[in-house]
């Protein structure tokens, strides 16, 4: 291959070669490389903003969600991943006014998850064992005297211009070249999916199902990065494997990276993995940083999951555990 690194005067050389490098390939005609320096580095820097806050600030310490990259919220069952994918939107909306963050479920109907959205607004417990059918009750009925319900509503009727739950269960292609389209319309925050393992794909007629996950990861990948927005979505752990001379908690054996490997090597595309554990009788959600590219990791952060109400709060204590 010959590769021609601009003109043979010295002159023309340092004035080109400081913002190119024009080459050619045998077969693949002539192109040009760019030099990618300051100036550029602090344009992309402005255009691409801050990490942004998860609204929780012990979280906030040790990690923020990066902009133009996949963040993954990863549990098994009934361990809040959803939950905190809602939660998160929700403290992405009241905060960032100015921008529209979409949500892709397809995990729970647009219903289900605008009940949630009012029962964390509203903070009221209605019935501790049957919260959520009271709240739909409440909603679609008459019954208009719970002003602290009423508010939510009205917060909520606020919320959905700019937080847009879609239930459609487009195929990964479907939904980049959604977003693609979006984002010629909108000022878009962050891209929410729940949960991968869930997200059909196109032509995937005869491919392993690791495979395809994989491929729908990077689909994901690329559109964080094309777009420029941050896409969170969840996934869901795989059990424990036999660990040999280990004895671990039942937690450090969930909150592991390698019980995302059935789940396509997802975490390789990802900038920051967050595993959830919950402890069923205090009702303490342990957010572990799995994967950090940006900071630090293996540290644990205590919150707490309001199960009743669908809200994830502070709790009253954190550990940290190493970087």
């Amino acid at each position: 291959m010959h590769k021609q690194l601009g003109p043979t005067n010295n002159a023309e050389a340092t004035t080109d070669m400081s913002t190119s490098i024009s080459y050619q390939g045998a077969g693949t005609g002539c192109g040009m490389l760019k030099r990618y320096g300051i100036a550029a580095l602090q344009s992309d820097l402005k255009s691409s903003g801050e990490g942004l806050s998860s609204g929780y600030d012990r979280l906030d310490a040790h990690c923020r969600i990066p902009q133009r990259a996949i963040t993954i919220i990863a549990g098994r069952p009934s361990h809040g991943k959803s939950t905190m994918l809602l939660n998160l939107a929700l403290n992405f909306a009241n905060a960032n006014p100015d921008k529209t963050y979409y949500f892709f479920t397809y995990e729970d109907a647009c219903q289900v998850l605008g009940i949630r959205a009012v029962m964390n607004l509203a903070g009221e417990i209605l019935d501790h064992e049957n919260n959520q059918d009271r709240y739909e009750a409440y909603i679609k009925g008459d019954n208009r005297n719970m002003p602290s319900i009423n508010h939510a509503m009205d917060q909520y009727e606020d919320l959905s211009k700019r937080l847009i739950i879609n239930d459609d269960r487009m195929s990964a292609q479907e939904l980049c070249k959604t977003v693609e389209a979006l984002s010629h319309e909108v000022d878009i925050g962050a891209i929410f999916i729940d949960y991968i393992q869930k997200v059909p794909f196109d032509h995937a007629k005869g491919k392993q199902e690791y495979a395809i996950i994989k491929e729908i990861s990077r689909c994901f990948l690329n559109c964080a990065i094309d777009q420029g927005i941050p896409v969170i979505m969840g996934c869901q752990l795989g059990r424990p494997g036999s660990l040999q001379n280990y004895k671990p908690s039942e937690m450090d054996a969930v909150l592991r990276l390698d019980n995302m490997r059935e789940a396509g090597d997802i975490e390789i595309d990802a900038n920051l993995v967050l595993g959830l554990y919950l402890n069923p009788s205090s009702h303490e959600l342990t957010v572990r940083i799995l994967k950090n590219k940006r900071g630090p990791r293996d540290i644990d952060v205590s919150l707490k999951l309001e199960g009743a109400i669908n809200r994830i709060v502070e709790y009253r204590r954190g550990t940290r555990k190493g970087w």
